[in-house]
Protein backbone atom coordinates (compact mmCIF):
# COMPACT_ATOMS: atom_id res chain seq x y z
CA UNK A 1 0.00 0.00 0.00
CA UNK A 2 1.02 3.62 -0.58
CA UNK A 3 0.08 6.39 1.83
CA UNK A 4 -1.04 9.37 -0.22
CA UNK A 5 -2.00 11.84 2.53
CA UNK A 6 -2.34 12.29 6.29
CA UNK A 7 -5.00 14.39 7.95
CA UNK A 8 -4.30 14.69 11.69
CA UNK A 9 -7.25 16.52 13.18
CA UNK A 10 -6.02 16.27 16.78
CA UNK A 11 -3.37 13.92 18.12
CA UNK A 12 -0.60 14.82 20.54
CA UNK A 13 1.02 18.10 19.50
CA UNK A 14 -0.52 17.87 16.02
CA UNK A 15 -3.77 19.65 15.34
CA UNK A 16 -5.26 20.20 11.88
CA UNK A 17 -2.01 18.93 10.42
CA UNK A 18 -2.25 17.85 6.78
CA UNK A 19 0.44 16.18 4.72
CA UNK A 20 -1.02 15.84 1.23
CA UNK A 21 0.02 14.79 -2.27
CA UNK A 22 2.54 12.18 -1.16
CA UNK A 23 3.54 10.86 -4.57
CA UNK A 24 7.32 10.50 -4.38
CA UNK A 25 9.26 7.43 -3.28
CA UNK A 26 10.84 9.39 -0.43
CA UNK A 27 9.14 12.04 1.70
CA UNK A 28 11.09 13.88 4.42
CA UNK A 29 9.15 15.31 7.33
CA UNK A 30 11.44 17.63 9.30
CA UNK A 31 11.19 20.23 12.04
CA UNK A 32 12.43 21.16 15.53
CA UNK A 33 11.86 19.07 18.63
CA UNK A 34 8.20 18.63 19.59
CA UNK A 35 7.11 19.70 16.10
CA UNK A 36 5.18 16.47 15.65
CA UNK A 37 7.46 14.21 13.58
CA UNK A 38 7.20 11.23 15.91
CA UNK A 39 3.56 12.06 16.51
CA UNK A 40 2.85 11.62 12.80
CA UNK A 41 4.47 8.18 12.87
CA UNK A 42 2.49 7.21 15.96
CA UNK A 43 -0.64 8.57 14.29
CA UNK A 44 -0.15 6.14 11.39
CA UNK A 45 0.26 3.28 13.84
CA UNK A 46 -2.72 4.51 15.81
CA UNK A 47 -5.11 4.75 12.87
CA UNK A 48 -4.41 1.15 11.93
CA UNK A 49 -4.12 -0.42 15.39
CA UNK A 50 -5.66 1.90 17.98
CA UNK A 51 -5.03 5.52 18.90
CA UNK A 52 -4.44 4.79 22.59
CA UNK A 53 -2.80 1.34 22.34
CA UNK A 54 0.82 0.29 22.91
CA UNK A 55 1.93 3.34 24.91
CA UNK A 56 0.12 5.92 22.79
CA UNK A 57 -2.10 7.06 25.66
CA UNK A 58 -0.06 10.26 25.99
CA UNK A 59 -1.24 11.41 22.56
CA UNK A 60 -4.91 11.40 23.56
CA UNK A 61 -4.71 13.35 26.80
CA UNK A 62 -6.89 16.41 27.08
CA UNK A 63 -10.31 17.59 28.11
CA UNK A 64 -13.30 15.27 28.28
CA UNK A 65 -14.89 16.96 25.27
CA UNK A 66 -11.81 16.59 23.05
CA UNK A 67 -12.04 14.29 20.03
CA UNK A 68 -8.75 12.81 18.84
CA UNK A 69 -7.91 11.21 15.54
CA UNK A 70 -7.90 11.84 11.83
CA UNK A 71 -7.61 9.94 8.57
CA UNK A 72 -5.14 8.42 6.14
CA UNK A 73 -5.66 8.25 2.38
CA UNK A 74 -4.11 5.16 0.84
CA UNK A 75 -3.64 3.61 -2.57
CA UNK A 76 -3.69 -0.18 -2.46
CA UNK A 77 -1.59 -2.47 -4.65
CA UNK A 78 -4.53 -2.95 -7.02
CA UNK A 79 -4.98 0.82 -7.42
CA UNK A 80 -8.04 1.23 -5.21
CA UNK A 81 -8.44 4.38 -3.12
CA UNK A 82 -8.84 3.78 0.60
CA UNK A 83 -9.59 6.24 3.39
CA UNK A 84 -9.07 4.91 6.89
CA UNK A 85 -10.21 7.20 9.68
CA UNK A 86 -10.27 6.66 13.40
CA UNK A 87 -11.41 8.91 16.21
CA UNK A 88 -11.43 8.61 19.98
CA UNK A 89 -13.98 10.44 22.10
CA UNK A 90 -15.07 10.20 25.72
CA UNK A 91 -18.69 9.37 26.46
CA UNK A 92 -19.91 9.05 30.06
CA UNK A 93 -16.30 9.04 31.22
CA UNK A 94 -15.38 6.08 28.99
CA UNK A 95 -13.08 6.62 25.97
CA UNK A 96 -14.40 4.95 22.84
CA UNK A 97 -12.81 4.61 19.40
CA UNK A 98 -14.63 4.63 16.10
CA UNK A 99 -13.05 3.21 12.94
CA UNK A 100 -14.31 3.92 9.42
CA UNK A 101 -12.88 2.16 6.37
CA UNK A 102 -13.87 3.50 2.94
CA UNK A 103 -12.93 1.86 -0.36
CA UNK A 104 -13.91 3.98 -3.34
CA UNK A 105 -16.33 5.82 -1.08
CA UNK A 106 -18.04 2.63 0.11
CA UNK A 107 -17.98 1.71 3.80
CA UNK A 108 -16.27 -1.56 4.72
CA UNK A 109 -15.46 -3.41 7.92
CA UNK A 110 -12.27 -3.40 9.99
CA UNK A 111 -11.81 -7.05 9.02
CA UNK A 112 -11.57 -5.98 5.37
CA UNK A 113 -8.79 -3.54 6.26
CA UNK A 114 -6.90 -6.17 8.22
CA UNK A 115 -7.27 -8.74 5.46
CA UNK A 116 -6.95 -6.72 2.26
CA UNK A 117 -4.86 -3.71 3.24
CA UNK A 118 -2.66 -4.85 6.14
CA UNK A 119 -2.50 -8.44 4.84
CA UNK A 120 -2.78 -9.82 8.35
CA UNK A 121 0.32 -7.98 9.61
CA UNK A 122 -0.06 -7.43 13.34
CA UNK A 123 0.93 -4.34 15.29
CA UNK A 124 4.34 -5.58 16.43
CA UNK A 125 5.52 -6.49 12.95
CA UNK A 126 4.14 -3.23 11.55
CA UNK A 127 6.00 -1.25 14.23
CA UNK A 128 9.33 -3.06 13.93
CA UNK A 129 9.46 -3.44 10.15
CA UNK A 130 7.39 -0.68 8.53
CA UNK A 131 7.45 2.19 11.06
CA UNK A 132 10.87 2.16 12.71
CA UNK A 133 11.11 5.03 15.18
CA UNK A 134 13.71 6.91 17.20
CA UNK A 135 13.68 4.38 20.02
CA UNK A 136 14.79 1.61 17.66
CA UNK A 137 17.39 3.85 15.99
CA UNK A 138 18.80 5.07 19.31
CA UNK A 139 19.06 1.48 20.51
CA UNK A 140 20.83 0.56 17.28
CA UNK A 141 23.35 3.36 17.85
CA UNK A 142 24.45 1.84 21.17
CA UNK A 143 25.26 -1.59 19.71
CA UNK A 144 28.45 -2.94 18.22
CA UNK A 145 28.51 -4.37 14.69
CA UNK A 146 27.55 -7.91 15.69
CA UNK A 147 24.78 -6.78 18.05
CA UNK A 148 23.50 -4.33 15.43
CA UNK A 149 23.35 -7.08 12.82
CA UNK A 150 21.39 -9.29 15.21
CA UNK A 151 19.06 -6.42 16.10
CA UNK A 152 18.31 -5.63 12.45
CA UNK A 153 17.84 -9.32 11.69
CA UNK A 154 15.35 -9.68 14.52
CA UNK A 155 13.45 -6.57 13.45
CA UNK A 156 12.98 -7.87 9.92
CA UNK A 157 12.24 -11.52 10.72
CA UNK A 158 9.98 -11.19 13.74
CA UNK A 159 6.77 -13.18 13.33
CA UNK A 160 3.81 -13.12 15.70
CA UNK A 161 5.77 -11.14 18.33
CA UNK A 162 8.64 -13.66 18.37
CA UNK A 163 11.91 -13.06 16.52
CA UNK A 164 13.86 -15.91 14.96
CA UNK A 165 16.99 -14.69 16.73
CA UNK A 166 15.32 -15.04 20.10
CA UNK A 167 14.03 -18.48 19.17
CA UNK A 168 17.52 -19.60 18.08
CA UNK A 169 19.09 -18.37 21.30
CA UNK A 170 16.33 -20.04 23.29
CA UNK A 171 16.84 -23.36 21.50
CA UNK A 172 20.61 -23.16 22.00
CA UNK A 173 20.21 -22.37 25.68
CA UNK A 174 17.69 -25.18 26.13
CA UNK A 175 19.96 -27.64 24.31
CA UNK A 176 22.90 -26.68 26.52
CA UNK A 177 20.79 -26.87 29.66
CA UNK A 178 19.70 -30.40 28.73
CA UNK A 179 22.65 -32.06 27.00
CA UNK A 180 25.86 -30.15 27.81
CA UNK A 181 27.55 -31.97 30.67
CA UNK A 182 29.87 -28.99 31.20
CA UNK A 183 26.96 -26.58 31.52
CA UNK A 184 26.15 -25.64 35.09
CA UNK A 185 22.76 -27.00 36.00
CA UNK A 186 22.59 -29.23 32.93
CA UNK A 187 19.58 -31.55 32.99
CA UNK A 188 21.71 -34.48 31.83
CA UNK A 189 24.29 -33.82 34.56
CA UNK A 190 21.55 -33.54 37.15
CA UNK A 191 19.94 -36.79 36.02
CA UNK A 192 23.29 -38.61 35.90
CA UNK A 193 24.01 -37.51 39.45
CA UNK A 194 20.56 -38.67 40.50
CA UNK A 195 21.13 -42.05 38.82
CA UNK A 196 24.43 -42.45 40.69
CA UNK A 197 22.77 -41.58 43.97
CA UNK A 198 19.94 -44.05 43.35
CA UNK A 199 22.44 -46.74 42.29
CA UNK A 200 24.36 -46.31 45.55
CA UNK A 201 21.10 -46.43 47.49
CA UNK A 202 20.05 -49.62 45.67
CA UNK A 203 23.39 -51.30 46.45
CA UNK A 204 23.11 -50.21 50.06
CA UNK A 205 19.56 -51.53 50.24
CA UNK A 206 20.68 -54.82 48.64
CA UNK A 207 23.39 -55.24 51.26
CA UNK A 208 20.87 -54.55 54.01
CA UNK A 209 18.47 -57.02 52.37
CA UNK A 210 21.17 -59.67 52.27
CA UNK A 211 21.99 -59.02 55.92
CA UNK A 212 18.30 -59.20 56.84
CA UNK A 213 17.90 -62.46 54.90
CA UNK A 214 20.89 -63.95 56.66
CA UNK A 215 19.60 -62.93 60.08
CA UNK A 216 16.16 -64.28 59.20
CA UNK A 217 17.69 -67.64 58.27
CA UNK A 218 19.69 -67.68 61.51
CA UNK A 219 16.52 -66.88 63.46
CA UNK A 220 14.65 -69.71 61.74
CA UNK A 221 17.54 -72.06 62.44
CA UNK A 222 17.65 -70.98 66.08
CA UNK A 223 13.92 -71.62 66.48
CA UNK A 224 14.35 -75.08 64.97
CA UNK A 225 17.21 -75.83 67.41
CA UNK A 226 15.05 -74.70 70.33
CA UNK A 227 12.18 -76.93 69.20
CA UNK A 228 14.55 -79.88 68.73
CA UNK A 229 16.15 -79.42 72.16
CA UNK A 230 12.69 -79.09 73.74
CA UNK A 231 11.61 -82.41 72.18
CA UNK A 232 14.80 -84.10 73.36
CA UNK A 233 14.30 -82.65 76.84
CA UNK A 234 10.77 -84.02 77.07
CA UNK A 235 12.00 -87.43 75.89
CA UNK A 236 14.73 -87.50 78.55
CA UNK A 237 12.23 -86.55 81.28
CA UNK A 238 9.89 -89.37 80.24
CA UNK A 239 12.75 -91.86 80.28
CA UNK A 240 13.78 -90.72 83.78
CA UNK A 241 10.27 -91.28 85.10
Amino acid sequence: MLIRSLNVEKYGVCQNTVISDINDDLVVVYGPNEAGKTTCMEFIRGVFYGLANDGREKYVRGNAEDVFGGSISIESVDGQSWVVSRELATADGIPKEKLDVLIGGQLHSAATMNRELLKGVDHDIFRNVFTVGLDELQHLNTLNATEAAEFLYEMTTGMDRVSLGEVLRGVTQTRRSIFDRNHEGSEISRLELRVMQLDKQIHSDLRQLESWSQLRNELRSGKQDIERIAVESHAIQRSAN
